[in-house]
């Protein structure tokens, strides 16, 4: 009874070392890093009335990634799914070309309370070799945010 309990102890040991390595262990393997950041931006443009989320290389980089961006998503508390497979913006004075997503029209201040972390939002960005980074963040609607990722 007691080896029956060391060999599921090892195994389960054994598969989460797995799956918590395995992404860490791939990207070593293929060369593959990511670094971004995430802006809130607020707008007073008729284009974009609840402003924008930018997903844009780290101040200082061209790019986001040791390998070309394959897609970068905006899982926005909800709202349906947002995903840009090549940059949409680039700015005058930057060579860093960005993924701009537009918000909503409904994502105004009140439309939910903030800072309780039930509402939580999501950037993802894979580049073409399938190396994901996700950033986790709460998007309170009126407030500016800016907050970065990066792997490994």
């Amino acid at each position: 009874m007691k080896i029956s309990r060391l060999l599921v102890a090892a195994a389960l040991l054994c598969l989460l070392h797995a799956c918590a390595g395995g992404s860490d262990a791939a990207s070593q393997l293929d060369g593959s890093a990511l670094r971004f950041v995430v802006n809130y931006f607020l707008s007073q443009s008729p284009i974009f009335p609840a402003g924008t989320v930018q997903v844009s290389p780290i101040a200082g980089d061209l790019t986001m990634g040791t390998k070309p961006i394959a897609k970068v998503e905006l899982f926005l508390f909800g709202s349906d799914k947002q995903e840009l497979t090549g940059p949409n913006f680039g700015p005058k004075d930057s060579p860093q070309l960005r993924y701009v997503f537009k918000l909503p029209e409904t994502f105004t201040s009140g439309s939910y309370p903030c800072g309780t972390g039930a509402f939580i939002s999501e950037v993802r960005v894979t580049d073409v070799a399938g190396f994901v980074l996700s950033k986790t963040f709460e998007l309170c609607p009126g407030t500016p945010l800016e907050v970065n990722a990066s792997a490994p």
